[in-house]
């Protein structure tokens, strides 16, 4: 088990109630589980807590059987890459600059990058489909092309877990899907990945577990069978919906809240 989530619970000073509350959460090497919930559910605020970037008000989170206070930020950073919801596109770099940022993690104070260093990044540039576009100044990327290196500065970290927090955030529909057959195909390979977003549907169809957040706590957990049902989908996110079967994969289908038919 590479992280494990027990009654953790985050409250920001001054709030009125908690962000988060009396969560369990367990991710196992190799596995693919999407975090899914309504916006301002508390989804983002437990990726924090989780990675420790705030701290917990009750519970423990550990990473690799060790408390997450336990690791310093130098040491997380090396088991464990980030790709945050938001990100200012930095002015001139170039990608392959961009990502051998990645690298910083394994490399000392002051430190040149090595052989080996350069060939993470090349490997990172290859499995993102971005060696093509190494010499660009991220300035001129598409939104599409920006998120998928900012995935290989990522894997240039050569972490055992990924997370992705909203990762399809702008972007259109081809590139969505190929961003989750991205993250897919690195699963596949024996990474483990925790995404956070909001297209159930996409969920349901590539991750081997989903977690339903609603009101800061987890309001189902399991299968995408077992998650995506439609009076609880209904309930978590105020709307009537249904649920059909698409592809082998259970499929949200939002109804009209008057029951008319839509055109």
């Amino acid at each position: 088990m590479i992280l494990q989530a027990q009654g953790a619970a985050i409250r920001y000073p001054g709030a009125p109630a908690a962000a988060v509350q009396d969560v369990d959460l367990t991710l196992v090497p190799g596995e693919l589980v999407a975090l899914v919930g309504p916006n301002g559910g508390g989804k983002t605020s437990l990726v924090h807590g989780l990675l420790g970037l705030v701290p917990l008000s009750a519970g423990q989170v550990t990473l690799d059987q060790r408390p997450i206070a336990r690791w310093s930020r130098r040491e997380l950073a090396q088991l464990v890459a980030l790709v945050p919801q938001r990100e200012d596109t930095p002015f001139s770099w170039r990608v392959e600059d961009m990502v051998g940022f990645g690298r910083y993690a394994h490399l000392g104070p002051l430190s040149a990058m090595t052989v080996r260093d350069r060939e993470a990044v090349d490997q990172a540039l290859r499995r993102c489909d971005v060696a093509g576009l190494r010499r660009r100044s991220v300035e001129t990327l598409s939104g599409g092309e920006w998120q998928r290196v900012r995935i290989a500065r990522a894997l240039a970290q050569e972490p055992a877990l990924l997370v992705l927090d909203e990762p399809t955030a702008s972007l259109d529909l081809g590139h969505e899907m190929e961003l989750f057959d991205l993250v897919a195909g690195l699963v596949a390979e024996g990474l483990s990945a925790l995404v956070v977003t909001h297209h159930l549907n996409l969920a349901a169809r590539y991750a081997g577990r989903m977690v339903l957040i609603d009101d800061g706590r987890v309001a189902a957990a399991g299968t995408p069978g077992e998650v995506m049902r439609p009076e609880l989908l209904s309930a978590v996110f105020r709307w009537p919906v249904e649920v059909i079967a698409l592809e082998g994969a259970a499929h949200v289908v939002p109804r009209r809240r008057d029951g008319g038919q839509g055109r």
